[in-house]
């Protein structure tokens, strides 16, 4: 069966990732948040996968993760949990 991140936080079966999946996505698809969008932590998550795949390497890494504490963790148990699969 073909999975989608869900769109809204309001949908009762999305996962405990749906924000990273859904702004990964948004990145791969190049396809905008919407200006009007109320989730904070969704533009957040999109801000810094977007700023991530501008980093080439380790010391802007370093900086963005510097730059963007919060989204930075979250990020990090997000990858941990993908890479552990």
């Amino acid at each position: 069966m073909f999975k989608t991140p869900p769109t809204t936080e309001l949908d009762p079966f999305r996962t405990p990732q749906w924000r990273w999946e859904r702004a990964v996505c948004l990145a791969d698809t190049d396809i905008r948040l919407r200006r009007t969008s109320q989730d904070v932590w969704l533009s957040e998550a999109h801000r810094l996968v977007l700023a991530l795949r501008g980093c080439h390497t380790d010391p802007d890494r370093v900086l963005l993760a510097g730059a963007m504490p919060d989204a930075w963790s979250a990020y990090e148990v997000f990858e941990r949990r993908e890479t552990a699969r």
